[in-house]
């Protein structure tokens, strides 16, 4: 009796060392599909409306134009976008915003969320038109403004 459930237990276990051994073997030659390749930093690009109004004398020097701003916004997304700590900080607000979504009636359909990678492009947005609509100034002096800005 005992060698007939000694050699039952053994059967399971080569049965199982085998059908083991076979599954290793298929899944260690399955290909490995990597993601496609995208460059993560690309190179810098002025807008061409921004680079037409550089151009234009006119548009220079008005008033209401955004043009100094927009100038400032693209030299600085120019040499700060593809920085770490600009990186870091983008990666930090959309952890941030997915585990709110996560967290909200969206998570109920979605487990977990990941980003293999981002760009931020090669241009900042353009600000066509900006106008305050309103200020508060608190008593230590700080400001507290609205502004409606159009893209």
């Amino acid at each position: 009796m005992f060698l007939i459930v000694c050699s039952f237990f053994s059967g399971i276990l080569l049965v199982f060392a085998v059908q083991y051994l076979i599954a290793r073997r298929w899944f260690s030659h399955l290909p490995t599909v990597l993601p496609t390749w995208k460059p993560q930093m690309e190179a810098f690009a002025l807008p061409k409306e921004l680079s037409e109004a550089l151009k234009d004398d006119a548009s220079r020097k008005q008033k209401e134009s955004c043009l100094s701003i927009n100038v400032l916004l693209q030299f600085l997304f120019q040499e700060l976008k593809d920085t770490k700590r600009i990186r870091r900080w983008v990666m930090k607000r959309m952890k941030m915003e997915f585990e709110e979504m996560l967290r909200s009636t969206t998570g109920k359909l979605l487990e977990h969320i990941t980003v293999r990678d981002f760009n931020l492009g090669k241009t900042f947005p353009i600000i066509k038109n900006a106008a305050v609509d309103n200020v508060v100034v608190n008593d230590d002096n700080t400001l507290e403004v609205n502004v409606g800005i159009s893209c």
